[in-house]
């Protein structure tokens, strides 16, 4: 459990035995030590059939030396998987709409996209990837407007009402204010979703809000 699976070919499969007598899957997670082992020999391939691929700071700067080119081949394509924040719509404070149309229009992500993702990821604009029938295409990403979120915010009934630097608003009504102030949890050992982590705690701190970072095992994730 946790370490690997085995698979033993059949040699009575009806196709004909397999080429391949053995395979091992073997479950690494922190991405840094998948890196390692693949550069050390651990194991002949990483990639979306096993735990995942190569991290962008991976492809583009841990992996671009002539020893790695003389041993692997590295491959860029567009992937089925997008990266999101999902707001607790069961938490008062996030069940306003214009209140998510605020926070995603005060995070840059475009610079996440170009700094943590060393420009290897698009704007999404909902689950499908651009490679689908099911994109459209003539959907905008929302764009980077923090005034706009500011005003959202307003709209919503959220002020600095007590000029302690974060907004606050009677969302549980009862009459007593409470500061926009949140946890935002993301998994163990991935690095990117560490590093936007970080962001968005900043860009939101910088409209009134307040975000506390918790980093969790993966299975905890799943769990919370």
């Amino acid at each position: 459990t946790d370490q690997r699976i085995v698979l033993e070919a059949n040699p009575d499969y009806f196709g004909g035995a397999p080429h391949v007598k053995r395979f091992v899957l073997r479950i690494i997670p922190n991405q840094s030590s998948e890196l390692l082992e693949l550069l050390n020999g651990g194991i002949d391939a990483m990639g979306a059939w096993t735990s995942g691929t190569l991290t962008p700071e991976q492809y583009k700067r841990q992996t671009d030396t002539p020893k790695f080119s003389k041993s692997y081949n590295k491959y860029e394509c567009d992937d089925f998987v997008y990266t999101y924040i999902g707001w607790n719509l069961k938490r008062p404070m996030f069940a306003d709409k214009r209140v998510r149309q605020a926070l995603t229009m005060a995070l840059d992500r475009k610079a996440m996209v170009d700094n943590i993702l060393f420009g290897l990821g698009t704007l999404c604009t909902g689950p499908f990837a651009r490679v689908s029938w099911a994109y459209n295409p003539d959907v905008a990403p929302y764009p980077f407007d923090i005034e706009k979120a500011k005003a959202l915010l307003k709209q919503a009934g959220w002020e600095d009402t007590d000029k302690d630097g974060l907004l606050d608003k009677d969302y549980n009504g009862d009459k007593v204010r409470e500061p926009f102030h949140f946890k935002l949890i993301t998994n163990q050992g991935n690095v990117s979703r560490e590093r936007v982590a970080t962001i968005v705690q900043e860009q939101l701190k910088a409209i009134g809000i307040q975000a506390d970072i918790q980093i969790v095992e993966w299975t905890a994730f799943l769990t919370n």
